[in-house]
């Protein structure tokens, strides 16, 4: 809870310093890395807590980073020849922000599935530390960018890829095998063992996300300047966000 507490409590201060423009750009930079987030590492990073074997929980994890970088790197190649479209598509203040996509992509799917590993060592205390990292670290620069930085960056998405780098370093600290060791026959007999992730788990993910997502895209092709309801609902969302870890 006090990664939302910390990062509810900046926005008193982040929305007197930032425009509702880059807390729209900031929302739509979300959205878009959150689709993709959901699906980077075709949901095989689900079966690392379930799986009975350390070993082959070991090689799931690589073999979703693996799938998180490959996603990540195609992504990146879209990024780089169809940039100023998928700006101009989201009404975008800053085109610029489409590079970073892969980039948060890639970070945010990797520490989740490390995430998931941690928890199956049950190492909550990781887990948590790690949350608070990442929020503080993104709030931090967030806060200080403008009296530091050039306002004409959008400090709101810079702090974020910070925070995400922040997470993933804390995540990876002391792991106790090499991330990126590759084992073609394993990957093999696992994919085929955990195939029902992918065929039915990812469908499921990307259809929620998409659920969620949805609103805000439409709510960014409308014709009126719709910048400050995209900002606004980023308080709401942080409120029912704090108000549903309360319930649970």
């Amino acid at each position: 809870m006090l990664a939302q507490v910390v990062g509810f409590g900046a926005l008193f201060f982040l929305g007197r310093w930032y425009s509702p423009e880059s807390f729209g750009d900031l929302e739509v930079f979300l959205r878009l890395t959150g689709i993709f987030v959901a699906i980077a590492g075709l949901r095989y990073e689900m079966a690392i807590v379930v799986e009975d074997s350390d070993e082959n929980a070991v090689e799931l994890t690589r073999l979703s980073l693996y799938l998180n970088t490959a996603v990540s790197v195609l992504l990146f190649l879209v990024a780089l020849v169809f940039a100023k479209p998928l700006a101009n598509l989201f009404h975008l203040q800053n085109a610029y922000v489409i590079y970073f996509i892969p980039l948060v992509i890639w970070l945010t799917a990797s520490t989740e599935t490390l995430v998931l590993f941690r928890n199956r060592k049950k190492q909550y205390a990781k887990i948590s530390t790690n949350r608070v990292a990442t929020s503080f670290s993104a709030t931090c620069y967030k806060l200080a960018h403008n009296w530091v930085f050039s306002p004409l960056v959008n400090g709101l998405v810079v702090g974020q890829i910070l925070g995400q780098v922040v997470g993933f370093l804390q995540m990876t600290y002391r792991l106790p095998f090499k991330l990126f060791e590759y084992n073609k026959l394993a990957f093999n007999k696992l994919a085929r063992k955990y195939k029902m992730f992918p065929m039915f788990s990812m469908p499921a993910a990307l259809l929620n996300i998409l659920a969620t997502s949805m609103p805000f895209f439409i709510i960014s092709e409308l014709k009126f300047n719709c910048s400050s309801i995209i900002s606004s609902s980023i308080i709401i969302n942080c409120i029912f966000s704090i108000l549903k870890f309360e319930l649970i």
